[in-house]
């Protein structure tokens, strides 16, 4: 019987847990006109290089108009991330658009593309939204850990005692020992 382990590596170094974490925020003052409850990341935690998505509900107290803007910004540790800037209505959910009406609950999909060159850590981010006039509608802030992603490379052979005493049998063509190597993308 021949084994080998390289379909089950490609597989373990590649699969992503999709489900969504709520996590904690803080409302930056006293009144958050947008009434953000609930903050949903996916993946937690986020990993350099790769998407962090950001889900945002809430239940305003002011008419979402076309042109609220949302502004966020990140710290990597100590490092600031390049600012991002969109507006809040191009991220709406569930058929939703502007204008939302004040006492509607509503959220919104944005996703942030986490720097490849991000150092691994706490990273703390401040999203402020402002109405098209630029008066704050509101602010929150909200800390995430950052990840380097791992990768699994093999090269050549096969594992000779894998969960078991004996040797796998030897596949043609193969060495007789597996290397790993872990790297960091």
């Amino acid at each position: 019987m021949h084994f080998s382990a390289l379909p089950v590596v490609a597989l373990l170094a590649t699969t992503t847990i999709t489900t969504a974490t709520t996590v904690p925020f803080h409302v930056c003052h006293d009144q958050d006109a947008l009434g953000v409850n609930r903050i949903d990341l996916t993946p937690i935690p986020a990993v350099a290089g790769q998407p962090l998505n950001i889900i945002v509900e809430g239940t305003t107290d002011v008419t979402i108009e076309q042109g609220t803007r949302v502004h966020m910004h990140i710290k990597l540790g100590d490092l600031p991330a390049p600012p991002v800037e969109f507006d809040l209505c191009d991220s709406l959910m569930d058929g939703v658009d502007c204008p939302v009406p004040a006492g509607s609950t509503s959220r919104a999909r944005f996703v942030y593309n986490v720097p490849r060159v991000s150092p691994a850590g706490r990273a703390t981010s401040t999203v402020t939204t402002f109405d098209k006039s630029g008066n704050e509608l509101s602010c929150v802030t909200l800390q995430v850990d950052v990840v380097r992603p791992m990768a699994a490379t093999a090269t050549g052979g096969v594992l000779t005692k894998p969960m078991r005493d004996e040797p796998l049998e030897k596949i043609e063509g193969e060495d007789e020992a597996m290397t790993w190597t872990w790297t960091y993308n």
